[in-house]
């Protein structure tokens, strides 16, 4: 078994060694169009209407409940850490099956042990990639960064950008305010790519009809200052009617648009 690799991205080793800590709390919940089940995760406050997406809105979004009116500012937190997974050299994850048929050899690769926390989320992960897209959605799970350029180029074309949520300081929960200078990407057609709970960087990429890009920028009550991303979905009729993003909202599928800001360790690809 391998004990290390180098990460493509940094140039550092990466111990992939006798043991490796998976974070279970992932993000995926909050975007996945199937979704049913309301998680306490400090992300879900992070839904809003598109008609909020603008200087002087008066939305004010709370965790785990419904929009109240109250100022111009969202309550939610950004975090600057980069400690999450790293992605491993394709060759090397190509060579480690990716499959709910084939989890026990990919656990006994890593070490875990098959009855542990880490090996159910591992699973967990594995199973949603393996789930069917919803009508109207291309989706793939990227397990190397040459496979995320590459579904990025299959659906964009060549000539592409990646955006990013970012802030200079991380800071504790706080209300932020939109200020000047949302601006709306120019293309109708984008790729997002959520991070995903696994022994490696994986994400799960999708490509939907009917959205829209923006980079909003954001000034939170000390002062943090957030260039945050923001994809609206125009067309959720497919998507699952419980879904957290209709019971936070009290709307229902495809009557209005629905957006979301996108986390610092997700990936937004547009056509440049």
């Amino acid at each position: 078994m391998m004990d290390e690799v180098i990460d493509e991205k940094t140039g550092n080793s990466v111990d992939v060694g006798n043991r490796v800590n998976v974070n279970a709390d992932s993000n995926f919940i909050v975007y996945n169009p199937s979704a049913d089940k309301l998680h306490d995760d400090p992300n879900v406050a992070l839904f809003f209407l598109e008609k909020d997406l603008r200087q002087g809105t008066e939305n004010f979004i709370h965790r785990n409940s419904s929009i109240y009116r109250k100022s111009t500012k969202f309550n939610t937190f950004f975090s600057n850490s980069k400690s999450g997974p790293k992605f491993l050299p394709r060759n090397v994850v190509d060579a480690i099956p990716f499959s709910s048929a084939k989890i026990s050899e990919t656990l006994k690769h890593f070490s875990i042990e098959p009855n542990s926390q880490d090996a159910q989320t591992m699973m967990k992960t594995i199973k949603e990639c393996e789930e069917p897209a919803v009508k109207g959605e291309t989706k793939y799970c990227a397990t190397s960064l040459e496979s995320m350029v590459d579904f990025a180029n299959s659906q964009l074309g060549t000539n592409i950008k990646a955006l990013a949520t970012e802030t200079k300081k991380e800071a504790p929960k706080q209300l932020y305010t939109v200020v000047a200078g949302v601006h709306k990407m120019a293309s109708p057609k984008s790729v997002a790519f959520h991070s995903e709970a696994y022994v490696h960087a994986v994400y799960y990429c999708h490509q939907t009809s009917d959205t829209t890009a923006h980079v909003v920028p954001l000034v939170g009550k000390y002062k943090v200052k957030v260039d945050a991303v923001a994809v609206c979905h125009k067309d959720t009729s497919q998507w699952n009617p419980k879904h957290i993003a209709f019971q936070m909202l009290k709307v229902k599928p495809g009557s209005v648009p629905i957006c979301h800001f996108i986390p610092q360790d997700h990936v937004l690809w547009v056509q440049n």
